[in-house]
């Protein structure tokens, strides 16, 4: 179904708005209509419209119509801001600002506090741990750490020579 979102279906009825269509374009119209009849009765629609429009007379439009409008739009009151968007009491006077800048150094200051808090707590524990760590043994008798590994699986007494000797 051709719809509004149909580009060519667009194109054509901005065409035909502004100007009778040319054969070619005529006939490049039937071919989609052909492809897509449910919107025949639609263009039909927008064509008798496109043409019933023509007929109407031209508006009758004075010599310094743009000096006029420009001068209208020149007197008309602006428009007032919207006051809404953002935070308007902090664009009025210095009380407000103030307290929000205060608010924001008693922010910052128990941030830092609560930071440094969490950063004392991570060097004790950090301490404790190197703590533990100095009452182990020290690091030169692991320089014979095979050797001492090594001596539970030494025979105490060797049967053999003990046998032969009694």
């Amino acid at each position: 179904m051709a719809t509004m979102r149909d580009d060519n279906y667009n194109r054509f009825n901005e065409l035909n708005w502004r100007r009778r269509l040319n054969p070619a374009e005529r006939a490049e119209l039937q071919a989609f209509l052909a492809a897509h009849p449910e919107a025949a009765g639609q263009w039909r629609a927008d064509e008798a419209l496109s043409r019933a429009l023509e007929q109407l007379p031209q508006a009758p439009v004075s010599s310094n119509f743009t000096s006029r409008v420009l001068a209208a739009a020149q007197r008309a009151p602006t428009p007032a801001r919207n006051r809404t968007f953002g935070a308007p009491w902090f664009l009025r006077g210095w009380a407000p600002r103030l307290a929000a800048g205060l608010a924001m150094v008693g922010v910052g200051f128990f941030s830092f506090h609560a930071y440094d808090h969490v950063q004392r707590e991570r060097a004790g524990r950090q301490l404790a741990t190197a703590s533990r760590l100095a009452s182990l043994p020290p690091i030169e008798w692991l320089n014979d750490f095979d050797t001492i590994q090594r001596l539970d699986r030494v025979k105490v007494a060797d049967d053999d020579l003990l046998s032969a000797l009694e």
